[in-house]
C-alpha cells in the first residue's frame, strides 16, 4: 500500500515544513517594559537575544526565501522535508 506522501504526490501535492525560530518583526516593539528597561534603550528583541543561546534572529526575508524556493518549480522533487530557520537554536544541546 502506498503511503500518504506517494498518494498526494500523484496529484502534484508536496508537503514540507518551515519552522522559523526567533524572527525580527514588529511584535518586539510593543513590549510593556518597565521604566528602567525603557530608559536602557533596549527593545524586547534585544533583551531576548542577549539571553538567547545563539543571539540574534532571522530576518523575515530569510524565511520567505525558503518558502518561495519550496513553492518554485525548481524544488518539485522536494517533499517531506523540514527546514529550521533558527540560526542553529534547534541544534543546541546543553552539556
Amino acid at each position: 500500500m502506498r503511503n500518504d506522501t506517494e498518494r498526494l504526490a500523484s496529484f502534484g501535492i508536496r508537503i514540507n515544513n518551515v519552522n522559523p525560530g526567533p524572527t525580527k518583526t514588529g511584535i518586539f516593539t510593543h513590549d510593556g517594559s518597565n521604566e528602567a528597561e525603557k530608559n536602557a534603550g533596549l527593545s524586547v528583541y534585544e533583551k531576548l537575544s542577549r539571553n538567547a543561546v545563539i543571539p540574534g534572529g532571522a530576518e523575515p526575508w530569510e524565511i520567505s526565501r525558503v518558502i518561495l524556493f519550496l513553492a518554485d518549480e525548481q524544488s518539485k522533487s522536494i517533499t517531506g522535508a523540514s527546514y529550521y530557520i533558527d540560526r542553529g537554536l534547534s541544534t543546541f544541546a546543553p552539556q
